[in-house]
Parts: C-alpha cells; sequence; structure tokens
C-alpha cells in the first residue's frame, strides 16, 4: 500500500507541477507530453492500492471467521 501510496502521489505531484508550467506557458503539447510520460505510475500505484486493500478486505473477513469459530 505505501509502494503504491507514494507512486500515485508522486504522480499527482508532477501532474500539479506540469499543470503549472501550462498555465504559465499555454503548450497544451508540452503538458500532455510531460505529464503522460509518468502515466505509468498513476497506473501501477492505483493497481498496488487497489490489491493491498482488497488483501487487507479478505484477510480481515478470514480473521472474523476464525474468532466466530471458537
Amino acid at each position: 500500500m505505501i509502494v503504491g501510496f507514494v507512486l500515485f502521489m508522486g504522480f499527482m505531484i508532477w501532474l500539479f507541477i506540469c499543470a503549472a508550467r501550462y498555465f504559465a506557458s499555454a503548450d497544451e503539447a508540452e503538458f500532455r507530453v510531460q505529464y503522460r510520460s509518468y502515466m505509468w505510475a498513476a497506473k501501477y500505484g492505483l493497481g498496488l492500492c487497489l490489491l493491498a486493500w482488497c488483501w487487507a478486505l479478505f484477510s480481515s473477513i478470514a480473521l472474523m471467521r476464525q474468532i466466530k469459530k471458537m
């Protein structure tokens, strides 16, 4: 979860920096090139967060079922 969060937040910070540059220069093509080169970080970051969340959900359900059996 931490790695995914850091990847996604890194991408978001970069996107905000690119947006600030875009507002300063108004060059849309450069804006798209800059943030799209790091789109992989957003995809993998969100994927890792989702994977960690599902893992936590299923392991919590499994623990609750074990407690009920005792």
